[in-house]
């Protein structure tokens, strides 16, 4: 389509569009060589991650990691909890370093956190060939600046992996040691990353069986050790990883062998429907639900659909022009594989990553040349880019408020009272549900136990400071209830409800009269959204022998917790 200036002469869409003031601004900022703009964007985002970081109270993923790494053995955290957490051990590894020292919990976490986003930044900054004005935008939208740069998870070096890898796809047949060793790295990360490499792998050799047609075989085993032992190395660590993390029968929270047909078929169409919606725009899916439950209105999941068939335009634009389609459905597949077996709210950014790599790797140019032989079609895709991030660049300042007003979980300031009140020593209680004892008896106290460097509560589930995420053995619960019996009424309760301790102490068969001494409040925050809830301590009032506290009883607007 073309259009005609005031001389007469016919120009493009694109070159009528490019002289536009704020488009022809861009276009020559796109031209800038200098690093000066990115050195400002990576000392801008560092600063911008401390500051929110300073006012983060760490919730229960950060602190299951943090006395995992803490109290559990080197052997348990190779070779048992991975198959509970469905996580490589990379993580908890890193995280052992500080922690085993005795370094401080908060401090600790968080510069690990904040080092790992900075390297992801940095990669986007220094190594990508994305045009500028979205390496300014993309640092600062949600999944990079807030749930992938605030809160410690391993998610941040999954994306800084990915992202170098991408800076390695032209030349991965010149380096493939290079290239793999990324990749088993990237499947060290999460299960995500696991299946993300392999898809990633599986689509190079892809590509090398159509560049060497009949000869395949004879090239591929002959040609190159370099990248044939490189490609066995990355191929034997996967499957020693997949058998680490494979869930055992008894690991809770994975999807069910007998899901029934309808809802296996729900649940593919959320991740192919729903999930890229919800990366980019609407904010439907609520944090502790999981993708293979999630319904909604009809209309709305229409909606979602034609989003995400407009994401998939995007980021599979240059790819398909590029004929490296392969390249990026592959691995977007691999993601939803996941997905469709256990993915929750901040699982959704690995889809926004993967975007990210997409459009990186179709920037490139020809197989043989890195310079940009498609400027028009980049020019359109650069724009639609721009447009899928600002949503998230409203997200981040949505939750940055948040975190700033709000408290993201109650371990911080529970420990801060039981310490002033100089409590710790005594029985504590954490509720649990249901009445059997499994990994949730102690969920909700286990971010004050991080905050205090030892557990707090005596229900400890199988005796460990950290939560084994499995589906709970019956007669162990009995067993261990007829345990707690022994030791009578607990002196302080933690729990959310007067009505929760009500029943866990006629579990156990115990009674006594409580009083609320102290209420605290968190929020988890998604997308710009804070759900709130409060958390609450009792104290024994028939032990005469406990010392007086400093009552902290204010219950927020809204909530109760004497029901």
């Amino acid at each position: 389509m073309d259009s005609t200036d005031q001389k007469g002469s016919k120009k493009s869409l694109y070159e009528f569009f490019s002289e536009i003031p704020p488009m022809s601004s861009v276009r020559r900022f796109n031209r800038v060589e200098s690093y000066v703009p990115f050195i400002v964007v990576t000392v801008i985002y560092t600063a911008l991650i401390i500051w929110i970081s300073v006012f983060h109270e760490l919730w229960f993923d950060e602190a299951q990691a943090w006395m995992i790494a803490k109290d559990a053995s080197l052997y348990d955290i190779l070779f048992k909890i991975p198959h509970y957490e469905t996580h490589p051990p990379l993580w908890h590894l890193m995280l052992a370093v500080p922690a085993k020292a005795g370094l401080p919990y908060e401090l600790s976490m968080k510069a690990i956190q904040i080092l790992t986003a900075v390297f992801m930044v940095a990669v986007i900054e220094f190594k990508s060939p994305l045009p500028n004005i979205i390496k300014v935008i993309l640092p600062f939208t949600y999944w990079t600046a807030y749930q992938y740069g605030v809160i410690s998870r391993p998610y941040a070096l999954f994306a800084a992996l990915l992202f170098l890898c991408a800076s390695l796809y032209m030349e991965r047949d010149e380096k493939p040691v290079q290239y793999c060793v990324v990749l088993g790295i990237l499947s060290l990360t999460s299960l995500y990353g696991l299946m993300i490499a392999a898809m990633i792998a599986a689509a190079w050799i892809f590509k090398l069986m159509l560049k060497y047609k009949g000869g395949f075989a004879k090239k591929f085993f002959g040609e190159d050790r370099a990248r044939l032992i490189s490609l066995l190395a990355l191929l034997i660590l996967g499957i020693c990883i997949a058998l680490t993390v494979w869930p055992w029968s008894n690991t809770a929270g994975m999807l069910k062998s007998e899901m029934s047909v309808g809802k296996l078929i729900r649940t593919l169409m959320n991740a192919v429907f729903v999930v890229p919606s919800e990366s980019f725009f609407s904010t439907d899916l609520y944090p502790n639900i999981l993708l293979s439950s999630f319904t909604t209105e009809t209309a709305t999941l229409i909606l979602m659909a034609v989003r995400s068939l407009l994401i998939f335009v995007v980021i599979f634009a240059l790819p398909l022009k590029k004929k490296r389609l392969t390249d990026c459905i592959l691995p977007v597949l691999g993601f939803m594989a996941i997905a469709c077996s256990f993915s929750m709210a901040h699982h959704l950014g690995l889809f926004f990553l993967l975007s990210i790599y997409c459009f990186w790797i179709g920037l490139y140019g020809s197989e043989r040349k890195k310079e940009q032989d498609a400027p028009q079609l980049a020019a359109y895709i650069t724009v639609g880019f721009i447009y899928l991030l600002a949503m998230p660049f409203v997200w981040t300042i949505m939750s940055a408020r948040s975190e700033i007003i709000y408290n993201y979980d109650y371990g911080k300031d529970m420990a801060a009272w039981i310490t002033e009140n100089n409590v710790q020593d005594y029985n504590w209680l954490s509720v649990w549900q249901p009445v059997d004892l499994t990994y949730t008896s102690y969920n909700i106290s286990l971010t004050t136990s991080a905050y205090l460097g030892r557990p707090v509560n005596y229900n400890l589930h199988g005796g460990f400071s950290y939560c084994i995420r499995d589906t709970g053995d019956h007669e162990a619960a009995l067993k261990e209830m007829q345990e707690l019996k022994k030791l009578g009424a607990p002196d302080f309760i933690i729990a959310n409800r007067r009505s929760e301790y009500k029943g866990n102490l006629t579990a156990i068969g115990v009674s006594g009269d409580y009083e609320l001494v102290c209420v605290t409040n968190g929020g988890n925050i998604d997308r710009g959204r804070c759900f709130r809830s409060v958390l609450g301590i009792w104290m024994n009032k028939d032990n005469k022998k406990l010392p007086s506290v400093k009552a902290q009883t204010e219950v927020p607007e809204g909530f109760v917790l004497e029901d």
